[in-house]
């Protein structure tokens, strides 16, 4: 695959991102480990049926290239630093997704 100027995302140098991050350094990369899911569903009666099943989870942190801007109006903007994160929970068994969640720790 070749890149182009537009596959690209102008960022600072990873060591000041990350710094710029505070506690938040640590969480950047990918995690993966196993977990177990419960749910309850309605069963056939007016009661419900638990489902436990174990599960493969991973979650990836991208640290965000520079600052975010949040804009005031009755004070001055804000600038935060943070990560983007996706989320990704699969049935250990048949590896059908059970959840999948992206959003942004900042």
């Amino acid at each position: 695959m070749t890149t182009t100027s537009l596959d690209l995302r102008a960022s600072a140098p990873a060591p000041i991102v990350l710094s710029d991050l505070g506690p938040l350094a640590g969480l950047a990369g990918t995690w993966v480990g196993h977990g177990y899911n419960l749910i309850a569903v309605p069963a056939q009666t007016n009661l419900f049926r638990l489902i436990l099943n174990a599960t493969n989870d991973h979650l990836t942190f991208t640290p965000i290239g520079g600052a975010v801007p949040n804009r005031g109006s009755e004070q001055a903007d804000i600038f935060v630093h943070g990560l983007t994160y996706l989320q990704q929970v699969s049935d250990s068994q048949t590896s059908a997704a059970l959840h999948i969640e992206p959003g942004i720790w900042i």
